[in-house]
């Protein structure tokens, strides 16, 4: 496999990964505003989603300079 291949196949990976953990941030606002999730629930959702984005990002960059 050729480096331009696997970090495509990563930033796919990443890319579901953070659908999903966006989804679940969802999910958690929605609870917080009807007061059945705690406010606090949305610290840890909030890191991982940005990190998320970030990490799915970075793959995106990377897989665009293997031209």
């Amino acid at each position: 496999m050729s480096l331009k291949s696997v970090s495509f196949l990563a930033l796919i990976g990443t890319l579901l990964v953070t659908v999903l953990i966006g989804v679940n941030f969802f999910n958690n606002i929605v609870g917080v505003l009807h007061g059945i999730v705690p406010a606090m629930e949305l610290v840890p959702c909030v890191v991982y989603f940005f990190a998320g984005v970030s990490v799915t990002a970075f793959f995106w960059v990377f897989h665009r300079a293997q031209g």
